[in-house]
């Protein structure tokens, strides 16, 4: 795998390439970098060109302040595809990272060939309610302690991508047109009936719901999650 540096106004956004084959854009979650998907990149670089990128924000990329919303994210995805010469790829998105896919996909619906969405939310309320009042509390405290120390502002801001930016974000589900796998563990932060939900309002998708699984089965039972994606990937 290379690591390559994608120019954007006022820096650049890391990516690790590799592979061969179609392009498959993995997207991780809030406060994570492309290495949550470690298990993934040496399973997938045998059958695809592998592209893990660092979000704006996040591991090797741009880091400034107030750059972290879902608007930029679906940008850069733009920029990274237009730097690479890449048409259309498939898109695995974790967490918030599926919260992005779904916008791209939406926006750009003729760039995505295949669309894979793991735990995500369209809304916080997604969230089951004891998480959401639990990351609710830690960025009141978040904004408390960034009065005083103001490098706090990252965790802040991290914080304010499953909240406030999350509910500034328009989704319309109904726009992607790409073959969609929805999944999410039985034992998720993200409400069952919400996953549901979203599954429901993308005309071409499949829903999985992994038993007994939390938020993160894709690096606890990474296996499992590879041949699950690899299946849907390769008969679509």
């Amino acid at each position: 795998m290379e690591s390559v540096y994608i120019p954007v106004k006022g820096g650049s956004l890391h990516c690790r390439i590799g592979g061969t084959g179609e392009p498959l854009l993995l997207l991780h979650g809030n406060g994570e970098d492309y290495t949550i998907f470690q298990h993934q990149i040496d399973y997938f670089k045998a059958f695809y060109t592998v592209i893990a990128l660092d979000t704006r924000g996040h591991g090797k990329s741009i880091k400034k302040q107030d750059t972290l919303i879902f608007e930029a994210f679906v940008n850069d995805i733009e920029t990274v595809l237009d730097y690479l010469h890449i048409e259309k790829t498939a898109i695995i998105g974790f967490s918030d990272g599926g919260n992005t896919a779904l916008l791209f996909a939406q926006y750009f619906p003729e760039k995505v060939s295949k669309l894979v969405i793991v735990g995500a939310n369209t809304e916080p309320e997604g969230m089951k309610k004891v998480e959401l009042l639990k990351v609710e509390a830690t960025l009141a405290a978040l904004k408390g302690i960034e009065i005083f120390n103001p490098k706090f502002w990252w965790k802040r801001a991290v914080y304010e991508l499953m909240t406030t930016q999350l509910r500034s974000a328009s989704f319309e589900l109904t726009k992607i047109l790409s073959p969609t796998l929805v999944m999410a563990g039985e034992n998720d932060v993200i409400k069952l009936s919400h996953t549901q939900w979203i599954a429901q309002q993308i005309k071409n998708s499949q829903l999985v719901i992994i038993p007994k699984a939390d938020h993160f089965f894709l690096v606890k039972n990474p296996n499992e999650f590879n041949k699950i994606i690899e299946s849907f990937l390769k008969n679509h």
